[in-house]
This record gives structure tokens, sequence and C-alpha cells, in this order.
């Protein structure tokens, strides 16, 4: 029974400290996480999937999509007389049936 207290009194400061550690670390996350939302709030972060813009005056508006920015394939005509057409030809067929190969 002696030796039953004695272990019992060894791991309390431990158990107190261990406690201690992770109500720390409970009270950093949350700071961290106000300050975070009070920062992100204050400066105008927005998401970059955002489908909007703001303008002078704080209005948003909807953006065009810009579709001169993406890369387009070329024309399958222009690959006559290539010899990778065979090559090219087999690829766009593996992308555009990937599904059916699982």
């Amino acid at each position: 029974m002696a030796d039953q207290n004695n272990n019992d009194n060894i791991l309390v400061p431990v158990v107190g400290r261990l406690l201690a550690l992770v109500i720390g670390l409970v009270i950093v996350l949350v700071g961290l996480t106000i300050s975070f939302v009070y920062y992100a709030s204050h400066t105008g972060i927005k998401s970059e999937a955002s489908d909007s813009a703001e303008i002078a005056g704080g209005t948003e508006v909807a953006m065009a999509a810009d579709l001169s920015k993406f890369w387009k394939a070329p024309d399958e005509a222009s690959l006559d007389g290539s010899p990778d057409k065979e090559a090219v030809l087999y690829g766009k067929d593996l992308i555009v049936h990937t599904a059916d190969y699982f």
C-alpha cells in the first residue's frame, strides 16, 4: 500500500505539468485562430477562387472569364505529314478515354 501511495505522489506533478501544457497549447491555438481571422478581415484578404473583384468604391462585380489565356490544342489537320502524328493521336485518345481503362 505504501508503494502505491509513493507512485501516486510521483505521478501527480507529471500529470499536472502535462495538463498545463495541453491548456497552454489550446490557448495558443485559439489565439492564433483569432488573430488570423482579425488580420484577414482587416486586410481584405479574399479567396483566390473568388469569381468577383472589388472595384474602387468597394463594389464587387463579377469577373468575366478570359478564355484567351488558356492553351488550346492545335487542329489535328496541322499534324498531316508529321512523324509524330500517330503518337499525338494515341495520346489524345488515351486522355479522352482514361476512365474506360479503370
